[in-house]
């Protein structure tokens, strides 16, 4: 039986492999290399962990953990306030 960190990465391939495809790809910056956007993109789809295209606070305070860290509200807020551009209490993708 595998544990249970190998069947949540298991499905997530899956899930990005048959999701992706269908979602609405976001402009790469200019200048930036194709391997690294894509890396970008692949790890806000990791993150999104209700699969609705957009990160909430708690999705990223969530991968913060995973990764870790465990942020402080003042340092989340932080984090939060420099990536929510549209000011809508969420990021897009």
């Amino acid at each position: 039986m595998e544990s249970p960190s190998v069947a949540l990465t298991r499905k997530r391939e899956r899930r990005k492999k048959s999701v992706i495809p269908f979602l609405k790809k976001p402009r790469k910056p200019a200048g930036m290399p194709e391997e690294q956007f894509e890396e970008i993109v692949n790890t806000f789809y990791l993150i999104d962990s209700n699969e609705d295209g957009r990160l909430s606070k708690k999705e990223l305070n969530d991968a913060a953990f995973l990764i870790g860290l465990n942020p402080t509200t003042k340092e989340l807020d932080a984090w939060w306030k420099e990536a929510d551009i549209n000011g809508q209490s969420d990021i897009k993708t």
